[in-house]
């Protein structure tokens, strides 16, 4: 999906960035080209900034070690540290 009208970036250039290394929102339009003219679209490459950034650290994908993260326990739905 197209959201940088004034450069034509969508999503998958965004990603493709994202990928490439750019890990903040200003990499990302440096690399791009969006949000250079009339930046009515940073806070759609915020969304797909923060997004890769969490599925890039879900506690699922890192497994049980990750630390200081925070899981539910299924049994009793209380929030524990995990170790």
């Amino acid at each position: 999906m197209i959201f940088c009208h004034c450069a034509v970036v969508g999503d998958r250039e965004v990603a493709r960035a994202i990928d490439a290394g750019a890990d903040t929102v200003a990499a990302v339009c440096k690399a791009t080209g969006a949000g250079q003219q009339c930046g009515s679209c940073i806070f759609s490459v915020r969304r797909v900034v923060c997004d890769h950034q969490a599925q890039s650290q879900d506690p699922r994908k890192l497994g049980s070690q990750a630390m200081g993260m925070v899981q539910r326990t299924p049994a009793i739905g209380a929030d524990v540290a995990a170790s």
